[in-house]
């Protein structure tokens, strides 16, 4: 009597039918989750130019008390605040700090002035405006609103400014 062995086929990765089930179960689950990341972009976006403008304010305020001079915080070139920023010493322009443009974000004031001024003690020279970010013209619920209170400190809170 003679024993035979027969030989188990060995695979070497994965069928075309198996990697094409695969690839549609993917790409179904990324039909669904790409709306909802877009919403996380969207909103971290608003967030971090709403963190850089609180921050470029704080510096301004920060430099004013340091120095013991007027610093103010204006928009670059006269044109709209999501385009730029300088941080200059009133007195003699010397330019502290800037901020190039901040894409696919809007930035509105409650005033039309064209900067903001600090004293030396850290208060505002004149009236302070409210500044609303979020990534539309149109009000989205990534909106945010950065206020400077009658010290000159800036508050930062998720809603619109009102």
């Amino acid at each position: 009597m003679r024993i035979q062995f027969t030989r188990f086929r060995r695979h070497d990765g994965f069928s075309l039918v198996e990697l094409m089930a695969v690839l549609a179960i993917l790409a179904i689950l990324t039909a669904v989750a790409v709306p909802n990341f877009t919403s996380v972009i969207e909103a971290n976006r608003a967030r971090n130019a709403s963190i850089e403008l609180f921050s470029a304010l704080t510096l301004a305020r920060s430099e004013a008390i340091k120095r013991n001079t007027k610093v103010k915080i204006a928009r670059a070139d006269d044109a709209e605040w999501e385009d730029g920023w300088t941080i200059t010493i009133v007195d003699n322009g010397t330019e502290i700090a800037g901020h190039g443009a901040l894409p696919k974000v809007v930035i509105d004031t409650s005033s039309d002035a064209p900067d903001v001024t600090f004293t030396r003690t850290g208060r505002i020279d004149g009236t302070a405006p409210d500044f609303q970010v979020d990534v539309s013209a149109t009000a989205t619920g990534h909106v945010r609103c950065i206020s400077l209170d009658t010290m000159g400190r800036p508050a930062s809170v998720k809603e619109a400014c009102s």
